[in-house]
């Protein structure tokens, strides 16, 4: 093909996935009720209520759900056409290396944004609508609220992605379990200082709470490759 005929392929994939996008984000729109009563429970099983300051603060939040919804459903028929694009031009181990990379890239997203939902943002939520005190009754908007559940919870979507990563490039032969067994300390600071930028309350106990599953994801990410390692050594 031709650079132009590359040109043409790329636009029809982009055409096709944004059709997709339209397509489940539209579908989540029409849920959107159900899924904010999800995203709330949350802070409705303990008897708070939330409300919205402005005419179109509830439209906007549905619409930011639609679009966060849409862009996790329509991200496996993306990821095909990235697959269908890009595997032409790679062979043998490396194809499959993406092949397996891209399939599995979407349940990493998915297991990390449910992962942090359950064990990070629910705990982190009631700690801090209890460190207002007794005399304080917080007024939750839905937009800045929803704001707070996205911001939250998809990096940990694209952080749970670690593992996946490391796997590739250890097949690859371009990480070594000793190089990221000697970077702990450095891992340990870059864990802090990506939970305070992303955290997004300033309160320290959140911040931990975000770094301590990042760093746990950097030891994950040894062991895999140290794995992988003894499993080339035995076929060695």
């Amino acid at each position: 093909m031709t650079f132009f005929e590359h040109l043409a392929e790329l636009r029809t994939r982009i055409i096709a996935v944004l059709a997709c996008l339209a397509v489940t984000g539209a579908a989540c729109y029409f849920w959107s009720d159900a899924i904010l009563a999800a995203l709330l429970e949350p802070v409705t099983s303990r008897g708070y209520r939330v409300v919205f300051i402005g005419p179109a603060e509830a439209l906007v939040a549905k619409i930011k759900i639609a679009l966060g919804g849409g862009l996790l459903l329509s991200l496996p028929f993306a990821l095909y056409h990235l697959w269908k694009f890009v595997s032409p031009a790679l062979e043998g181990e490396k194809r499959r290396l993406l092949g397996f990379f891209l399939c599995a890239s979407w349940f990493c997203f998915a297991g990390g944004v449910a992962l942090f939902y359950f064990f990070l943002y629910r705990p982190a939520l009631g700690f801090l609508l209890r460190l207002a005190g007794p005399d304080l009754m917080p007024m939750l908007s839905v937009d800045r609220y929803v704001s707070f559940a996205v911001v939250f919870l998809l990096p940990g979507g694209v952080i749970c992605q670690a593992p996946l990563v490391a796997w590739c490039l250890a097949r690859l032969g371009l990480v070594s379990g000793a190089a990221l067994a000697g970077a702990r300390p450095y891992a340990l600071l870059a864990s802090l200082g990506l939970a305070a930028l992303l955290t997004p309350t300033p309160d320290a106990l959140t911040c931990l709470l975000f770094a301590l599953p990042l760093y746990a994801l950097y030891e994950a990410c040894v062991l895999l490759v140290r794995l992988v390692e003894r499993a080339g050594g035995r076929r060695a």
